[in-house]
């Protein structure tokens, strides 16, 4: 075989591959799929508080609707104690240097004691009483002031005899009792008789305050 021949049978040869590779379809190669791309963790995110129950505002008045005023809160009233009677020995000092006495306390009365100089019966004494407490002793030459409570009244006074001297007393007055010694068996007796304060007067002179009671609250013999 020529050379001629050789290379045209080489040349056949090579075209018949191209040709068939032309007559058969090649597949399309599907694209590689991508790897799944991981979503990130969401950060830690503190829960939300559930809001506190609020109380619903109170709905406003209308414009032209005016509040009732409030009244003003009266205060209360405190209760009074009735007023108490001081002892003698806080009225006694207050009789001016001409006997001359000054009205009580307001919505009380008073009453004067008083025993003035006398040979008769100076040496005797006596407790001038009401319901069997002391009120003050007479002896010669002596007196005191009783604050007493509006109302009837029964004084005592007792030797060897008790002596017994009601008397009603209105607030705001003064009355004046005489006390003296009369006529008795052995002792003489205690005896009280009203009087007015010209008569206290014109024994003041000669008289001093008597000694006030160990205790006003303690009861005597009556």
């Amino acid at each position: 075989m020529s050379m001629k021949s050789s290379l045209a049978a080489l040349t056949a040869a090579l075209m018949i591959p191209a040709a068939v590779m032309a007559e058969e379809p090649v597949a399309p190669t599907a694209p590689s799929a991508a790897p799944p791309v991981a979503a990130p963790a969401p950060a830690d995110v503190p829960p939300v508080a559930a809001p506190a129950d609020v109380p619903p505002a109170a709905e406003a008045p209308p414009a032209d609707v005016v509040p009732p005023e409030t009244p003003p809160a009266t205060p209360p009233v405190a209760e009074t104690a009735p007023p108490v009677p001081p002892t003698p020995g806080s009225m006694r000092a207050v009789v001016g240097a001409d006997g001359v006495v000054p009205p009580p306390p307001p919505g009380m009365g008073q009453v004067v004691f008083f025993r003035k100089n006398s040979l008769v019966g100076m040496a005797v004494w006596f407790r001038v009483r009401e319901s069997c407490v002391e009120l003050g002793k007479l002896t010669n030459g002596r007196y005191f002031v009783q604050i007493v409570p509006p109302g009837d009244h029964l004084f005592t006074a007792a030797t060897e005899t008790t002596e017994s001297y009601p008397l009603e007393v209105d607030a705001g007055e003064t009355y004046f009792v005489q006390a003296s010694v009369a006529m008795g068996v052995m002792v003489g007796r205690a005896d009280l008789s009203p009087a007015n304060a010209q008569q206290f007067r014109a024994a003041f002179r000669g008289m001093k305050l008597a000694d006030p009671p160990a205790s006003t609250a303690s009861a005597g013999a009556c």
